[in-house]
């Protein structure tokens, strides 16, 4: 029979699957979207629309208790993180093949690897530095730096991997110590009051109902996605 740490694990590996699928998602409505709105508009969106849902859904029971954490500063940091690799990753994707980009974004988990020695304080052994160096000599190869032919993008890309690199070691740092859905609830908070400000200088009406309906469908699978992450964790 498995055991408890080797049930949890599985569960921990099915929700952080489940997460990617929601977020190619996401990335996908994001593309298509891009086409006729601004990406201002669109991560607007992605947040505004978990914001409420979040609202809704939990500030009746839980109140001020939403947004008790023991670790607010990491919170902050965190939300922050996200915010600037959604809008980043967003705009990249309007440039370069969703393929590419993705490729690209396989830096990240080898970074967290190679990050959770020093911030967390974990053990890797060579075969996994084997892979992290591998796996970072073929986004390289994607990238193809110094040879003239890489977009602006691509780079972006890169810092983009970093960046969520470091969201996912900060949302294991608080990871069963504040809920679950307080970390969500701040990463709404915070992505939506900032996008807030910034988007009516881009704000378009979208010309097709379907528009507005994926519009609204990015928050929701956003939101799924990140909470299966942090459960994950």
């Amino acid at each position: 029979m498995m055991s408890a740490r080797g049930r949890n694990q599985l569960v921990g590996i099915l929700l952080a699957i489940g997460a990617t699928f929601l977020f190619s998602v996401m990335d996908l409505q994001a593309k298509y979207l891009g086409q006729t709105l601004s990406v201002t508009q669109i991560v607007w969106a992605r947040y505004f629309t978990l914001f409420v849902i979040m609202i809704v859904m939990f500030w009746p029971k839980r109140g001020l208790g939403l947004i008790r954490t023991k670790h607010l500063g990491l919170q902050i940091i965190r939300s922050l993180l996200l915010l600037y690799c959604t809008v980043a990753f967003f705009l990249a994707i309007q440039y370069m093949p969703l393929a590419d980009a993705v490729a690209i974004s396989f830096l990240s988990p080898l970074l967290v690897t190679a990050l959770s020695v020093p911030l967390l304080g974990e053990a890797v052994g060579r075969h996994r530095w084997s892979a992290v160096l591998i796996g970072f000599l073929g986004a390289m190869i994607i990238v193809r730096p110094g040879l003239g032919v890489m977009h602006w993008s691509a780079w972006l890309l890169v810092s983009v991997s970093f960046g969520y690199a470091l969201y996912q070691i900060t949302t294991r740092m608080i990871a069963g110590k504040d809920d679950a859905v307080t970390s969500l609830f701040f990463t709404a908070v915070i992505g939506a009051g900032l996008a807030s400000l910034a988007v009516p200088f881009f704000w378009q009406a979208p010309p097709e109902p379907q528009h507005w309906l994926m519009l609204a469908s990015l928050g929701v699978i956003g939101g799924l996605g990140h909470y299966a992450l942090i459960k994950a964790f």
